[in-house]
């Protein structure tokens, strides 16, 4: 195979773009007071059957995600969803940044009420 060093190191490329990538995500995080101005459950599936689930929280600060993460170790995103009111204030710890191109946004890793 005159192609194997080739394949071998564009493996390599991208495995480390994606480290590099998962090291950027979760390297951003910010503590941010926002109001919620609107939320949505978002169900996926792909062509394979796949499926993906999470939730969109919009605020006056803009877009936040709520998902499940064995990285950031939460596990409770349905109650935290349901506990959200609109047009009520809370401090938010979130984790990421916005990659318009993937609609990707940062995830909620934190949520409390602002009296």
């Amino acid at each position: 195979m005159k192609y194997k060093g080739a394949i071998l190191g564009l493996c390599v490329v991208v495995i480390l773009l994606a480290v590099a990538y998962a090291v950027a995500y979760y390297s951003q995080s910010e503590t941010t007071e926002v109001t919620v101005t609107d939320k949505e459950h978002i169900n996926k599936t792909n062509s394979d059957g796949d499926s993906e689930s999470y939730y969109l929280i919009y605020t006056d600060k803009g877009t936040y995600k709520l998902a499940e993460s064995l990285i950031l170790w939460k596990w409770n995103t349905s109650d935290d969803y349901g506990r959200l009111r609109i047009d009520s204030t809370y401090t938010i710890n979130a984790v990421g940044f916005r990659a318009a191109f993937i609609s990707e946004y940062p995830n909620i890793n934190g949520i409390h009420t602002v009296k």
